[in-house]
């Protein structure tokens, strides 16, 4: 089983590279009230789905009870660990010119949608006033049982921020991606 797995993870990977490398983006912004406390993510995906065309994405598409993100036109939005971090996925891209276009025009509606809750997405690195707890866990049955097997531990992951940008490699560079992003996780 294991060299099943192996081999459908590298067949991911292209043999050779592109000449230029593609890019993705994946941005986590924290939803808050004025306040700047925690708001919930939930409250964005009807005023998003009223401009039509999005795709639900459900924590368990066979009981379709919670909805987690919704996809359009090569963004996706999706609730994180914590109910007040939307996730924007974009991508992938062939500069850093066409990346940051697409950021903008995937912003504007969830920008639109948090205003008219009156909730503000805050910046990378910038987290909400409300601490890091369990009630701001997204119910997705992956989180609970990482939850379960972590502890306390994993209740910071709760209040997240960041960007990720995702940069087009090729098989014959994996593992030393790999190596290297080990290297730095410290």
């Amino acid at each position: 089983m294991l060299p099943a797995l192996a081999e459908q993870f590298a067949a991911r990977f292209r043999e050779t590279l592109r000449p230029l490398r593609l890019i993705g983006l994946e941005a986590e912004f924290p939803l808050v009230g004025p306040d700047g406390r925690a708001g919930d993510c939930n409250l964005l995906w009807p005023s998003l789905s009223a401009h039509g065309g999005y795709s639900p994405h459900y924590d368990d598409p066979a009981r379709p009870t919670l909805l987690v993100g919704l996809e359009r036109d090569g963004v996706s939005y999706s609730i994180e660990v914590g109910r007040c971090t939307v996730e924007l996925s974009i991508g992938p891209f062939e500069d850093l010119w066409e990346t940051q276009a697409a950021l903008d025009r995937a912003l504007a509606p969830l920008v639109r949608a948090a205003a008219e809750h009156g909730l503000l997405l805050l910046g990378a690195g910038i987290q909400p006033r409300t601490p890091h707890a369990d009630r701001l866990m997204t119910p997705r049955d992956h989180y609970k049982a990482l939850r379960a097997a972590i502890g306390p531990a994993w209740r910071p992951l709760t209040t997240t921020a960041s960007v990720q940008a995702h940069v087009d490699i090729c098989r014959a560079e994996l593992l030393d991606a790999i190596n290297l992003l080990n290297l730095f996780c410290p």
